[in-house]
């Protein structure tokens, strides 16, 4: 049969639409102005199996073979190739049992068994899960996980690297050929299966160049319409050569050295098969053996990645074989530069250049160049494919830009992915995407947002500059960046980053690989504390070459701006790259700092001596710009920067680039200390509820086994987030130092929290596991893995105590995320906020430099003559404060640190919490004010013996002079501590230390070691003095990742350098233009003696804006009315910030850490106004 006339040219673009670069000026979207092929209707049940064969029906099948082995030559016919297909379905179907929405992982390299089982597993709805061969046991764990298949086909030497649950069938085995053979199955089977094209075909591995490698659903649908957009562009293709009067291009021979696991490999078979064209299948990339292979096969066309073609223009080889029957290489993976394109042409210049570009979420197509002329469009990766849109979106703004603009490239049409795959099988074996996960990559509207900075110019041609992710920030300049981590490691945050320009690292190495003394070359970020990161270049030299680093770099210096030169050469053998030809920055990254870690002391496992450890950070105490502190007025005040500085003493910190986390700096401070060896030491934890204690020694080996089975058992790694979910129990602090310990991010949240708000925090956070409580599991996302805590499988984890010595020693970063806290519940949707381990070592340090000072103190007070305390008895510290907020869990690790006692309690009450304080002779206890309002008007409190309490820590929100006043009346010797912190600060920055600091009611106390603070004038951004109200801003190692700015904190600070919190400034009234802080009412009704609690929110009024409103819970007994309570706060107030109306309420919602849910008050009063 001949084959099919041409199709007519592409009609002209729509209305509005430029015809050259298909720009729509009114809606700043890019259209394809490639003619549109024909889909299927949607809603027709499809394979992409079936489609590919419908293509093949009307087409001639001569002789040409669909596979060929480039080792061996042996080769697979059309027609045994479908038989094959078939004959493997059936097996699949009727002997193994599998159904539409089965996922089968296959692990093998490029063998001719591949594409049938491929074609095979689709033809009957089941989903193909291709993974890279070489991968570590622990890969496999993390993709069995993230796809969760029915079965494996591996090869044999693949096979034993498999998770044991998983059902292996090995390729080549007497039981594949059992599958694979005819015997009359297939007629057993459905005739057809009833897959919807919206189904997913194909799960593939992404960026694990970049991390931990995610799944992305490809349906079936995505794939037919790649195979028509190949088949669109063939038709071009043959219309220009009739054009030309010319015959058109033969079906192709194509040589795959890519793998057939990757998506370019993968997608490059189904265009293959569906076109009837030839496949000669490489198991493994070697560079002479593809040349063998083009000269023996008469191979047409190449897909490669750059790499590869950089070696063809450069090696004898490639000059010494015969590839005159190559026609074209089509270009992928990578960018491609200009400079090695037209040196590509001027060696071969009979071989067309088809540049393409796409992503495993786009199914591997978006644009190509097609036919000779979009060819020479060196530099460009052609134009939109058919039936695709695309945006140039500005990433700073979100604005979409317009022809020759460059932003982030935006794509939609049918190749764009069903979503990201965290999948769990469902009970009719169905899977599902992880719509968080999707979200993150593809909008409401279908945007698939790629990452990569790109241009349109006005012919419609895209360009990609680079990964948005991969650019360095050379002193404010963006140059390159894989290494954000880089600049959490290496400038310090008083260095602010200005962006000025977009740099990409893929223009120097086009660069650097046109120069002839170079064979290949790569660049990525090199920390430096002055600029931030230096360009660094590796250079692969070309044999014989003798060229030096000086002159590579005059090389790149001559053709760039100078913010662009490279700074640092490295030479090695080879530039690691994935098997798709991507540049394996990460590889290099790692090199880089170990470059640095080679002039750093080696890092330290047990004990850190002192010497080391006093480094004195970039925001010490000394006044900046030459300006002096005040220490007489003792406020820490520095007129000329404008700044606060913390006037104690700090504690030395480990060097900042010393490998360590906080469990590690935890455990070194133990381990000279006396839990550990001093026979009849308190115990690191109790539970309040049953007396149950774990001694230090069982703490830190309960850490330290655990530790071993997350490693080793369940796969977890550094980076990898954790959420725990559970009430304060024995398991749970074990539990976050274990994973600390070996570099996992800890993510606790509340287990009173609902289905939604976890789905809220999964989506934030990401986590890789989630351990929870048995009363939570059912409440989670069910595309969570969990290990719910006290189970079975929990025990083994705890108990697999060899595991540790298994595994590697643990390098993790101090600049490395330690946990992921939730912040700001009370004031809308949670926030997830990133605590380094240096940020937590921090709190560590301070905690201890505070409490060694009051030592001093009182060792000094003894030397004048002053009658010596008593000796304080081994802190034992209640915890009622639940431990994924930010006190409790902070607390936490100050208290193991210090080898002091936590007794936990599950739940809070004030009953059993004066209970505790008795029976467990506890000296601290940790509070929010509530808790001491009740402590001071409970009667319960009263009878029991208490008197072990040495001291109240109080934080979660302010607590009033009065309140103070009446608990110091009622307990004497108890001493008030307050504090301040945010979840933001890792918890304290401001504290209180020794009964004279104590003794300053209203205060949170002074600013912690090594905290700087500004109060700053909201309306004139002004620094303002001691004893003026403003914005708390606040810089220090304890602050989440560089500086807190805004924390929207209403504070003074008094020239005794005392800090005072006067409320939120998003929670201050506006009343007739006056600001109301309710902190400020509240604290004044809660002194009186018939008010048991109380809060204050806006009351919208249509006069004055808003009005206080008073909402008042009566102590028992008490007949207050409202009257009375307005009139109590205006005794004290001014006119406006009187208290205008008062409802009677039976108790006042709080957070968990005693924060005033004013939300909630707010939509009563709302819900109030409204029945009125």
């Amino acid at each position: 049969m001949a084959d099919p006339a041409p199709p007519p040219p592409p009609p002209p673009p729509p209305a509005g639409i430029d015809a050259r670069s298909g720009f729509c000026a009114a809606t700043r979207i890019f259209h394809s102005t490639r003619a549109p092929g024909d889909l299927p209707p949607e809603s027709l049940p499809m394979t992409a199996a079936a489609y590919a064969f419908s293509l093949l029906s009307s087409s001639t099948l001569p002789g040409r073979p669909a596979l060929v082995d480039a080792a061996t030559g042996i080769a697979v016919s059309y027609p045994s190739f479908l038989a094959a297909v078939r004959s493997l379905a059936g097996g699949l179907w009727c002997s193994l049992g599998l159904r539409p929405g089965d996922v089968a992982l296959v692990v093998a390299p490029s063998r001719l068994e591949v594409p049938v089982l491929d074609f095979a597993l689709m033809s009957i709805g089941a989903v193909v899960s291709p993974a890279n061969p070489a991968s570590t046991p622990e890969e496999y764990a993390h993709q069995v996980a993230l796809s969760r298949p029915v079965v494996a086909f591996a090869a044999p030497e693949v096979a034993a690297k498999l998770p044991g649950h998983v059902r292996c069938v090995v390729i080549g085995s007497d039981e594949y050929g059992r599958l694979a053979a005819p015997d009359g199955r297939r007629a057993a089977a459905p005739a057809a299966v009833a897959v919807k094209q919206s189904d997913t075909a194909a799960v593939l591995y992404s960026s694990g160049t970049t991390g931990r490698v995610k799944a992305v659903a490809i349906t079936h649908r995505n794939l037919i319409a790649l195979m028509s957009l190949h088949a669109d562009n063939r038709e071009k293709v043959a219309r220009e050569a009739a054009e030309a009067g010319e015959e058109p291009p033969p079906p192709a021979v194509t040589l795959l050295p890519i793998p057939l696991f990757h998506v370019f490999g993968f997608m490059m078979v189904l265009r293959s098969v569906s076109m009837g064209e030839t496949s000669v299948l490489m198991e493994r990339f070697d560079f002479i053996a593809a040349l063998r292979a083009i000269e023996r096969y008469r191979v047409t066309l190449l897909p490669a990645a750059p790499p590869v073609l950089v070696a063809m223009v450069k090696y004898e080889e490639a000059r010494r074989r015969d590839l005159s029957s190559l026609l074209v290489i089509g270009i992928g993976g990578a960018p491609l530069g200009r400079e090695v394109a037209e040196q590509f042409a001027s060696v071969f210049p009979n071989v067309e250049l088809v540049q393409g570009y796409g992503l495993t979420e786009s199914s591997g197509a978006v644009a190509a160049t097609v036919g000779p002329e979009e060819s020479k469009a060196y530099g460009s990766v052609g134009k939109l494919g058919s039936h695709l849109q695309a945006k140039i979106v500005d990433p700073s703004t979100g604005e979409a830009l317009g022809p020759g603009q460059r932003g982030e490239l935006w794509v939609r049409g049918p190749i764009v992915m069903k979503g990201k795959f965290s999948c769990e099988r469902s009970l009719i074996s169905r899977y599902v995407g992880d719509d968080e996960a999707t979200a993150a990559t593809v909008d409401s509207e279908g945007w698939l947002k790629t990452g990569d900075l790109c241009y349109f110019n006005e012919d419609g041609f895209l360009y990609i500059v680079d990964r948005l992710k991969e650019l360095i920030k050379y002193k404010g300049y963006q140059v390159t960046a894989i290494a954000a981590q880089l600049v959490q490691n290496y400038i310090h945050a008083s260095h602010l980053v200005k962006v000025v320009s977009q740099v990409p690292p893929a223009e120097l190495e086009h660069i650097l690989q046109s120069h002839p003394g170079i064979a290949d070359a790569a660049v990525i970020p090199y920390p430096d504390e002055e600029a931030g990161e230096l360009p660094m270049a590796f250079i692969v030299r070309q044999p014989g070459s003798n060229i030096t680093k000086e002159q590579v770099m005059d090389y790149v210096a001559k053709q760039v701006a100078p913010y662009k030169k490279v700074r640092r050469v490295a030479f090695v053998t080879a530039i690691p790259k994935s098997p798709a030809g991507k540049i394996l920055r990460r590889e290099l990254v790692q090199q880089a700092l170990s470059m640095v870690s080679k002039r750093s002391p080696p890092p330290q496992r047990a004990h850190i001596p002192m010497a080391e450890q006093r480094r004195r950070p970039p925001y010490a105490s000394s006044g900046a710009g030459g300006g002096s502190v005040d220490r007489r007025s003792r406020s820490g005040f520095c007129a000329a920067t404008r700044t606060f500085h913390s006037l104690r003493s700090a504690g030395p910190l480990p060097p900042e680039e010393l490998p360590l986390t906080v469990a590690a700096y935890a455990f070194s401070l133990l381990s000279s200390a006396p839990p550990l060896v001093v026979a009849g030491r308190g115990p690191a934890l109790v539970d309040a509820a049953t007396g149950i204690a774990v001694s230090y020694p069982a703490f830190v080996a309960g850490v330290r086994s655990l530790a071993g089975g997350l490693w080793c058992s369940l796969g977890l790694r550094p980076g990898d987030v954790a959420l725990v979910v559970s009430p304060s129990r024995l398991d749970v602090p074990v539990l976050h130092f274990a994973l600390m310990s070996i570099g996992v991010v800890v993510s606790p949240a509340n287990p009173a929290s609902t289905a939604d708000e976890y789905a809220h925090q999964v989506r934030l956070s990401r986590p890789a596991v989630a351990f929870v409580a048995p009363e939570v599991a059912a409440r989670l996302p069910r595309h969570v893995s969990r290990v719910v805590i006290g189970s079975e499988v929990f025990d083994r984890l705890a108990s697999a105590g060899g595991g540790w010595a298994a595994s590697p020693a643990v390098a993790v970063k101090q600049s490395s995320t330690a946990a992921l806290l939730y912040s700001s519940g009370t004031t809308g949707r949670v926030k997830a906020v990133a605590i380094t381990h240096r940020n937590l070592i921090a709190q560590i340090s301070a905690y201890n430099a505070i409490r060694e000072a009051a030592a001093r103190e009182a060792a000094s007070d003894a030397g004048k003559g002053k009658p010596p305390p008593p000796s304080p008895p081994a802190a034992v510290t209640l915890f009622p404060l639940p431990l994924f907020h930010v006190m409790g869990f902070g607390l936490l690790t100050r208290t193991i640190s210090s080898g002091e006692t936590a007794v936990v309690m599950r739940r809070f009450d004030l009953a059993a919490a004066a209970r505790a304080v008795e029976r467990y002779r506890v000296t601290k206890l940790s509070a929010a004010p509530p808790l001491v309002v009740a402590l001071a008007k409970s009667d319960e409190a009263r009878r029991r013996d208490l008197s072990s309490l040495v001291a109240i820590v109080v934080g979660g929100a302010p607590l009033g002079r009065e309140v103070s006043q009446r608990f110091a009346a009622v307990f004497p010797s108890v001493q008030i501590v307050q504090s301040y912190g945010l979840t933001e600060s890792t918890g304290p920055v401001a504290t209180m230390a020794g009964p004279e600091e104590s003794a300053a009611y209203g205060s949170v106390g002074r600013l912690a070691p090594r905290v700087q603070a500004k109060i700053v004038d909201t309306a004139t951004g002004e620094a303002l003095g001691p004893g003026r109200r403003g914005e708390l801003w606040i810089r220090g190692p304890v602050a989440m990742w560089v500086i807190l700015k805004q924390l929207q904190q209403r504070s003074l600070q008094t020239a005794d350098g005392y800090l005072y919190i006067v409320d939120r400034l998003k929670e201050l009234i506006k009343y007739k233009g006056y600001q109301v802080p309710p902190a400020e009412l509240e604290h004044i009704l809660q002194s009186r003696p018939e008010i048991a609690d109380a809060a204050v929110v806006p009351y919208p009024d249509e006069e004055a804006g808003q009005l206080p409103m008073a909402f008042v819970v009566r102590q028992p007994g008490a007949n207050l009315t409202e009257q009375q309570v307005m009139n109590c706060v205006a005794k004290h107030v001014a006119p406006y910030k009187k208290v205008r109306r008062v409802a009677f309420v039976n108790a006042i919602p709080k957070s968990p850490a005693g924060k005033i849910l004013r939300r909630e008050l707010v939509q009563q009063a709302m819900a109030s106004s409204s029945r009125l």
